[in-house]
């Protein structure tokens, strides 16, 4: 494999470089990049590629530009933390000239080997769109060879409160692209809810996203009958009569012939006017 060929290899599709060197540098002249997306490492899977890398070397080279007095990484932070763990002193490294911009796109897209939540990606998305470095998210979505869909999904979770931000930042694998928006929307119904759902179910039960959003509707759904429950109304010497959501519950006295009750309540509901029954919207509840 040629040096450019490499050299293409750590970049993002449709981008190119002004330099592009294979060469061996030293590890200790390394920098990690400000503009590194990824939130956590994992540090079992960082000990199998330490002893991966160990054994059969480094495959695929770090990527990095030149810095005043050493080198900047781009891509390959997690080669270069297991190079570090194996105490090697150069490691095979990509050196190029690029802009910052180049940079933050590049620091995306190199996720070899362990893929960037879609948390991550959101907010590396959001930060490059916000500095205007592209006009659109169909520009951006060019420049990291991906759909503009998988940008506008990921995006989604932006939109999340800064309570569930963050338990996100510490655990950004939680919430994918894909429920993000059902998340979002629930947060705006409760948002104090969705988070002690996220935090009991997710995090302590170890619950994945299909069940908890069913846990989260559940218990909106419940609130929303309790706000529509009515203060009970008594009627002496007969019972009390109170709704709640869409039933309605009538407790009798004591000494109240039951029978008696029935037939009267019956007799009632015969002269119901069933039109004015549907235009306050509650129809189908008295034919179930």
């Amino acid at each position: 494999m040629t040096n450019s060929v490499i050299a293409a290899a750590a970049m993002p599709q449709g981008q190119s470089v002004v330099e592009h060197i294979l060469t061996n540098i030293p590890v200790s002249k390394i920098v990690v990049s400000p503009y590194q997306p990824r939130l956590v490492f994992d540090k079992q899977k960082l000990l199998e590629l330490s002893q991966s890398i160990g054994e059969v070397g480094l495959i695929r080279p770090i990527l990095v530009r030149t810095i005043p007095g050493g080198y900047e990484l781009v891509g390959g932070e997690r080669r270069w933390r297991a190079v570090t763990a194996l105490n090697w002193e150069t490691v095979p490294a990509v050196i190029t000239e690029m802009s910052d911009t180049l940079a933050k796109v590049s620091a995306v897209s190199d996720n070899t080997g362990e893929p960037l939540t879609d948390y991550e990606s959101a907010l590396a998305y959001q930060k490059i769109l916000a500095n205007g470095e592209y006009s659109s998210q169909s520009a951006l979505a060019a420049a990291l060879g991906i759909n503009k869909s998988t940008v506008s999904r990921c995006l989604q979770l932006v939109e999340l409160p800064d309570s569930i931000h963050a338990i996100l930042r510490e655990h950004p694998e939680l919430i994918t692209s894909n429920y993000a928006k059902q998340f979002v929307e629930y947060s705006r119904e409760n948002q104090n809810l969705v988070v002690r759902v996220i935090n009991s179910a997710m995090l302590r039960s170890g619950m994945g996203q299909v069940a908890t959003l069913k846990i989260i509707g559940q218990r909106l759904s419940a609130c929303t009958r309790d706000s529509r429950a009515t203060t009970p109304k008594v009627f002496k010497g007969i019972g009390t009569l109170k709704r709640t959501g869409n039933r309605l519950e009538f407790n009798c006295d004591k000494n109240v012939d039951l029978d008696v009750l029935f037939e009267h309540f019956s007799e009632f509901l015969e002269t119901v006017d069933l039109t004015t029954l549907r235009a306050n919207g509650v129809a189908k509840n008295v034919r179930q």
